[in-house]
């Protein structure tokens, strides 16, 4: 299968101390929150590996990587950008609302 890379936010890039995209425990899941831009593959992905805030730690201490199926309730999926010179691979935003993420797939 596809799968997709979430990485870079709006207004702060690639700065993971600045993300807004949280992942919060909650039982036996994390509720991740949050916006990434220009997720790779992210029309056709059936997993997202999404990076995202897990404490308050400064820089990447306070950063975790999260497996993230497509089917999950609350993703959206944005429309493929069109880039210049870019056409095997296309980027989108993918949104998370309270996605209830499997916390072993953290």
């Amino acid at each position: 299968g596809v799968t997709g890379f979430g990485l870079t936010e709006p207004d702060v890039d690639s700065d993971s101390g600045s993300w807004k995209t949280r992942g919060v425990r909650d039982g036996d899941t994390c509720r991740l929150s949050g916006t990434k831009v220009y997720s790779t593959n992210a029309d056709k992905a059936q997993l997202f590996t999404v990076m995202a805030r897990t404490g308050d730690e400064k820089g990447a201490r306070g950063v975790s990587a999260f497996l993230v199926p497509r089917d999950l309730p609350g993703i959206t999926i944005g429309e493929p950008e069109k880039k210049m010179g870019q056409k095997g691979a296309k980027v989108a935003d993918v949104h998370f609302d309270d996605v209830p993420v499997p916390a072993a797939n953290r």
